[in-house]
């Protein structure tokens, strides 16, 4: 299983969510919905619900940069990320 893979990932049978905030180095180290004849049956279900779920969380949610961690620094790529994630601090809206 790559994603139990000692070679990719330190304690890997350890439940760490937070080693996936980072992409790793090992293109194919990380396929949340697996690869060609495997792939994920739920793929388009999950990626159609994302987007749905990230717009409820923000009507209930206040969201803020987290206090505790270092500002997200962008990093060059063809996409919108980060070096190391963004942290997020989620307090219920009132009223």
């Amino acid at each position: 299983n790559c994603h139990r893979d000692p070679q990719v990932w330190e304690a890997p049978d350890e439940y760490r969510p937070e080693r996936h905030a980072v992409a790793s180095a090992e293109r194919k180290a990380w396929m949340p919905f697996g690869l060609g004849q495997h792939m994920c049956v739920g793929m388009r279900l999950a990626m159609a619900e994302g987007p749905l779920l990230l717009s409820r969380l923000v009507q209930r949610f206040d969201l803020a940069l987290d206090r505790h961690h270092a500002p997200p620094v962008m990093k060059m790529s063809t996409g919108l990320k980060t070096k190391a994630g963004i942290w997020i601090d989620m307090r219920p809206r009132r009223g």
